[in-house]
């Protein structure tokens, strides 16, 4: 009896495993399922944009091709808004177009040299900035990017592009330029005319030639020339908001200096003590004042001497 009981707990113990064992889950195989992809059909994006965000574009209407020998308004604050936007693009005459060209050709040169034999016998230097090399010219030469050389003198060399001419005056650089590289110093009057006359030649024409076709932005004004009467009321209306206020506060703090008497003692005391047996210098040539050249004093070209050096 007490086999049977062992045998028969035996086989209830491995039917309820084998049960068991048969009725868990079985682990299925993971598939991933990817969906096809028209080319011809892009899905929407995961984040749509702000649908009042495409009324910007309403603010800013199409272009509008330009079309032949349409007109542009001669000064652009003559037009309102609305013309504005429906003006053709302005066309670029030869003329301009030539001249943009020529400039941005000969933006690094400068004419350095002249020599002549003869009558006829014109040699000209020209000096290439940007990767310092020189070249000679001649009238009549066609160089290599088709640039004219036109007419050859000792002030300059008249270039021609199409229907464009320039004249590239001789720029030759001023004497005292090195002696004040090395010992700087206040230029004289006719120094700083000299040096005047090199900026004019070496930049100044060339700056001149490329502001003839400047036309300011739309709604902007063409910058004017500050006539005398504008500096002169400039002048005095700073002088009515700032300069008498300043002078009040500086003779707040006005203090006195020593006496010239009392400068010349002690300078005769410094020299006794410092300097015996040696000649003393004046001390009016040392200590006074002596008028300079400096930003007050320099040249202000009128209009006759600028235009007679564009020229």
């Amino acid at each position: 009896m007490r086999t049977f009981v062992v045998l028969f707990t035996c086989v209830l113990v491995i039917g309820i495993v084998v049960f068991a064992v048969l009725q868990a889950p079985q682990p299925k195989k993971v598939e991933i399922a990817v969906n096809r992809i028209d080319p011809a059909r892009q899905p929407l994006p995961v984040l749509q944009s702000d649908p009042a965000a495409e009324h910007v574009l309403d603010l800013f209407p199409e272009g509008v091709e330009p079309t032949p020998g349409a007109g542009v308004a001669s000064h652009p604050g003559e037009a309102s808004g609305a013309e504005a936007a429906t003006q053709p693009a302005r066309v670029i005459p030869d003329m301009e177009r030539d001249i943009n060209r020529l400039m941005a050709l000969i933006e690094d040169w400068v004419y350095v040299e002249f020599s002549q034999i003869g009558d006829s016998n014109k040699t000209g230097t020209i000096h290439k900035t940007r990767d310092n090399t020189f070249f000679n010219v001649f009238e009549g030469q066609t160089l290599e990017n088709g640039i004219q050389v036109n007419q050859l003198t000792g002030d300059a060399v008249i270039l021609r592009l199409g229907e464009a001419t320039f004249p590239l005056r001789l720029a030759l650089v001023p004497k005292f330029f090195d002696e004040v590289k090395e010992n700087p110093r206040p230029l004289t009057p006719a120094e700083q005319e000299e040096a005047y006359n090199y900026y004019m030649r070496r930049w100044g024409d060339k700056f001149e030639k490329f502001s003839e076709n400047y036309k300011p932005p739309y709604g902007t004004q063409m910058p004017q020339q500050v006539t005398q009467q504008d500096q002169e009321q400039g002048l005095k209306e700073y002088q009515e908001r700032f300069g008498n206020q300043f002078m009040k506060e500086t003779q707040q703090y006005n203090q006195g200096y020593p006496q010239t008497q009392e400068q010349r003692d002690a300078y005769k005391r410094y020299w006794e003590k410092f300097h015996p047996g040696k000649p003393m210098p004046d001390f009016d040539q040392l200590f006074t004042p002596q008028p300079q050249v400096g930003p007050g004093a320099r040249i202000v070209p009128n209009n006759a001497n600028s235009n007679t050096k564009s020229q």
